[in-house]
């Protein structure tokens, strides 16, 4: 009997085992609060340090200036230096933004400030007394494979239209009859070159020039030819040709 009440009193009772449980969580609680707060204040700490650490940082209230020297447009003498102008390269016909391509084929068959006055205003048609109407008058250029003259179809009166045919369908004709003949091509220079291997084509304006004229002495092997300035032979007539 008396071992048995001394186990009864070992065995704690269920109020007392609740207490105890909930003494164990409240002190587990405790100290995750208190670790918690060691974390912050740990936190806390590293950014105060770390804000003095920018503040005590000397930025640079100046910075030299980059690029070239301030007298970088004076000679070594300190005269104004010339500055190089930057030329325009042109490009092949079939390359060029339709609005250039459009401008170009209107100053093949009208007067250039006709052309021009269309172009701003779309509404205003050109007439039959507007278009050059002598097929020897207009170039070959607008015979070429690159050139859509249908580009251009809606400046033009039903009437006009039908003059532009006619002139194109007769220069044609005339180059046609040229080869017919084996007549030499009409080059852009009074030069007579008759030989057909001496003649090359510029793919802006596509005219025919003299391979002497321009300095070739075989025709280059890249894909296009541009004559970017005029041979001395064509000065006189540089007007004539679309550039």
């Amino acid at each position: 009997m008396k071992q048995e009440s001394e186990m009864n009193a070992c065995i704690p009772t269920p109020n007392v085992a609740k207490a105890n449980r909930r003494q164990l969580v409240e002190t587990r609680a405790e100290r995750l609060f208190e670790s918690q707060q060691d974390n912050d204040l740990e936190k806390s700490k590293l950014a105060n340090e770390f804000k003095q650490d920018l503040q005590s940082i000397k930025m640079q209230s100046t910075y030299q200036k980059r690029g070239r020297p301030k007298g970088h447009e004076l000679t070594a003498i300190g005269l104004p230096s010339k500055k190089k102008k930057s030329l325009k390269t042109l490009q092949p016909f079939n390359k060029l933004h339709t609005s250039v391509k459009k401008k170009v084929m209107l100053e093949w068959l009208v007067d250039a400030d006709v052309a021009a006055g269309v172009l701003k205003n779309s509404q205003q048609l050109l007439s039959e007394k507007d278009v050059e109407a002598r097929p020897e008058m207009i170039t070959d250029a607008v015979l070429d494979e690159n050139v859509d003259i249908h580009l251009i179809r809606k400046y033009f009166q039903y009437d006009a239209w039908l003059l532009v045919t006619q002139v194109v369908y007769g220069r044609s004709r005339k180059l046609k009859d040229t080869f017919a003949n084996n007549a030499s091509l009409e080059y852009s220079c009074s030069h007579d070159l008759d030989d057909e291997s001496q003649a090359i084509l510029c793919d802006h304006c596509l005219q025919w020039f003299h391979m002497k004229c321009v300095g070739l002495k075989q025709k280059p092997k890249k894909k296009y030819f541009v004559l970017q300035t005029l041979p001395p032979c064509m000065l006189n007539v540089a007007s004539a040709l679309p550039r």
